[in-house]
C-alpha cells in the first residue's frame, strides 16, 4: 500500500461523483493507462448494500486469508496506519486468498465502523461479509 503523490481536490472529487463508473472506465480505456482486460470486478461481485449513490475513493488494497496467515501479514495497527497513509476518501479493496472456498468473513460491523473512522467510504472484496443489517444502518457499503 502506498500513498498517491497528488491527491484530487474536493471540487474534482465532487465532479467525479456525478459520473457513473462505466463512463470513467471507458475514459480510462481511451487514455490507454492499462490494458482493457484489467481493472474491473468479476461479475459475481455485487453491491450488498441498498445505499444507492456513487462512491469514490482512493483504493487501499490488500489480501486476506482465514486459512493461512502469511509471514508477511501486517499487524492490525500497521494495517490501519497503511490505510491512513492514503488520501481521503478511501475505498478498501481486499482479495481473499481463500476464494472461491471462502471460510471467513473479515468485513462486518466492527471492521466497517473502524473503516468509517479511518475515512473509508466502502469496501470491495471477493471474500465474505457479515453483519449486513448493522453495516446498512451505519451507511457503510460492501461490494462482495
Amino acid at each position: 500500500m502506498g500513498a498517491t503523490t497528488a491527491p484530487l481536490t474536493e471540487d474534482l472529487l465532487d465532479q467525479l461523483r456525478k459520473i457513473d463508473t462505466p463512463t470513467i472506465a471507458n475514459a480510462l480505456e481511451l487514455l490507454e493507462i492499462r490494458p482493457r482486460t484489467e481493472g474491473f470486478m468479476r461479475p459475481e461481485i455485487r453491491s450488498i448494500s441498498t445505499v444507492i449513490e456513487t462512491h469514490i475513493g482512493y483504493a487501499v488494497t490488500g489480501v486476506i486469508s482465514a486459512r493461512h496467515k502469511s509471514p508477511n501479514a501486517l499487524e492490525r495497527r500497521d494495517y490501519y496506519e497503511a490505510i491512513e497513509a492514503i488520501p481521503t476518501p478511501r475505498m478498501v479493496v481486499l482479495h481473499d486468498l481463500d476464494y472461491p472456498a471462502t471460510i471467513g468473513s473479515y468485513w462486518g460491523e466492527i471492521q466497517g465502523n473502524i473503516a468509517l473512522g479511518l475515512g473509508c467510504v466502502g469496501a470491495v472484496t471477493d471474500g465474505g461479509v457479515r453483519d449486513l443489517k448493522e453495516a446498512e444502518e451505519m451507511g457503510f457499503p460492501f461490494w462482495a
